[in-house]
C-alpha cells in the first residue's frame, strides 16, 4: 500500500505545482484565446499568445502572493498550498511580468487596449492590497466576480478582435456576450469555494452577499444566459 503512495506522490506533486502556480489556468486563458482566433479565421499572433500566457501567469501569481496568511478548516487545500509557497509565487510573477512587459512592448502599437487589460484585470486582485483607496474596493459589492469575468472576456475575446482590425458586428457582439456568461458561472464556483475567505478579509461581492439558494439561482440563471447566447 505504501509502495503505492510513493509510486503516485511524484505525481501529485507535479500535479499541484501545475494546477496552482496557475499554469493550468493560464493554458485555458490561451486556448480560449485561440478559439477566438480560430472561430474568426484569425492570423495567428505567437506575440499576443505569450502576452496572455505572461500576463495570466504574473496576476494571478501575485494575486495569491497577496492572500493574507490566515488557515482553518474552511480553508480549501489549494488555499492551504498557497499559502506555503508565497515566495514561489512571488517568484513566478516577478519572472512573468517581465516576459508580460517585453510581450507589452512588442505590441505597443496597441498600448490602449493593453492598458485597459491591465485594468480590469488588476482590480480583480486590488481588494487585496491594505492601503488606501484598494482598500475601499472591498466593499464595492459585485465587483470582484464582474471585474474577473469582464477581464477574461476582454482578454479572450475582445483584445484578438481588436487587435485584429475587426469590424464589430452582431455575431462578435453576441459571442462576446457568450464568453462573459460562461467565464461568470465560472467564476461563481469559484467564489463560491473562496466565500470564507472573502469574508474574513472584508471583500463584498454579490456572492458574499447571498445565501446558498441565492447563489444557486444566480449560477443557473447565468448559465441559462449562456446556453441562450449559444443558440
Amino acid at each position: 500500500m505504501n509502495g503505492g503512495t510513493n509510486i503516485w506522490r511524484p505525481l501529485k506533486i507535479v500535479f499541484d505545482y501545475f494546477i496552482f502556480t496557475s499554469l493550468f489556468i493560464a493554458c485555458c486563458a490561451l486556448l480560449m484565446v485561440y478559439q477566438t482566433y480560430y472561430l474568426f479565421h484569425l492570423p495567428n499572433n505567437y506575440i499576443f499568445f505569450g502576452f496572455v500566457l505572461a500576463g495570466t501567469m504574473c496576476s494571478y501569481n501575485f494575486h495569491w502572493f497577496l492572500t493574507p496568511p490566515v488557515v482553518d478548516k474552511s480553508t480549501s487545500p489549494k488555499t492551504r498550498w498557497n499559502l506555503r509557497n508565497k515566495p514561489l509565487h512571488l517568484i513566478i510573477s516577478i519572472i512573468a511580468g517581465i516576459a508580460a512587459g517585453v510581450f507589452f512592448f512588442l505590441l505597443r502599437d496597441h498600448w490602449l487596449w493593453l492598458c485597459a487589460s491591465a485594468l480590469l484585470t488588476f482590480l480583480y486582485t486590488a481588494p487585496k492590497l491594505n492601503f488606501f483607496p484598494f482598500i475601499q474596493l472591498r466593499k464595492i459589492a459585485l465587483g470582484k466576480t464582474i471585474f474577473l469575468s469582464l477581464a477574461w472576456t476582454h482578454i479572450t475575446v475582445m483584445l484578438p478582435l481588436l487587435i485584429a482590425h475587426i469590424p464589430w458586428k452582431t455575431d462578435l457582439y453576441l459571442f462576446s456576450m457568450n464568453r462573459f456568461f460562461l467565464l461568470y458561472a465560472i467564476c461563481i464556483i469559484f467564489d463560491l469555494r473562496d466565500r470564507e475567505n472573502d469574508k474574513r478579509e472584508g471583500i463584498k461581492s454579490l456572492i458574499t452577499l447571498l445565501d446558498e439558494k441565492g447563489n444557486m439561482r444566480l449560477f443557473w440563471g447565468v448559465l441559462v444566459c449562456f446556453f441562450a447566447s449559444s443558440i
